[in-house]
């Protein structure tokens, strides 16, 4: 580690839907973030769903700001449509995205998921 601090305004607590969404808000507007997600991939918690799981909501409404859903308006995705999707998301705008541990989102472990936050993460230490 070289000694040098990052600041970064704001960080997004989670890679779903939300999370890149309000991301792509903060990066329109010229502000430093970054998102947090406990899993090694965005999508990846839809990849582990049920092989048979079928949005029931058509693919026109399924979109993102600034990039619509990938498939023809009168379609379902299935998990593995979604979870595509988010991460293409993520790589076309972007986003810098970093692992934490699994359990940051329980408030009481907050504290010390980002007090611990650093090895593998280029060295990364968000300050609570």
């Amino acid at each position: 580690m070289d000694g040098t601090t990052e600041r970064i305004e704001t960080v997004v607590i989670g890679g779903g839907q939300a999370g890149l969404a309000a991301a792509y808000h903060l990066a329109e507007r010229g502000h430093p973030f970054v998102i947090l997600d406990a899993d090694t991939r965005i999508g990846g918690t839809w990849r582990d769903r049920w092989d048979s799981l079928v949005l029931f909501t058509p693919a026109r409404y399924c979109g993102l700001p600034g990039w619509r859903f990938p498939l023809p308006d009168g379609s379902f995705p299935t998990k593995d449509d979604v979870a595509d999707y988010l991460e293409e998301y993520a790589s076309r705008f972007e986003r810098p995205f970093a692992r934490i541990p699994a359990w940051i989102g329980y408030p009481a472990m907050a504290t010390a998921a980002a007090s611990s936050f650093g090895p593998g993460t280029s060295g990364s230490r968000p300050r609570t």
